[in-house]
């Protein structure tokens, strides 16, 4: 699973450079986006939920501290 905030990562090309990497070598993914400074539990249950129903076995936070946490307490 990639997460990240929104805007930037996107704009950039980053998390299309991201997925294009994992698509090369044949690795699927989902992708949870709109994590916010100050993430809310909400955001961490959807990424939980998603992780269970895609069966998540990684997690690449492209962002900063509150996208890191995020992904760590989904993990």
């Amino acid at each position: 699973m990639i997460l990240y905030g929104g805007g930037s990562a996107v704009k950039s090309g980053l998390i299309g450079r991201v997925g294009a990497s994992l698509d090369e070598v044949g690795i699927p993914f989902v992708t949870l986006s709109g994590i916010r400074p100050n993430p809310t539990d909400d955001k961490v249950r959807e990424g939980i939920a998603l992780a269970r129903q895609e069966k998540v076995d990684f997690l690449i936070a492209v962002g900063g501290g509150s996208v890191i946490d995020t992904a760590k307490s989904i993990a």
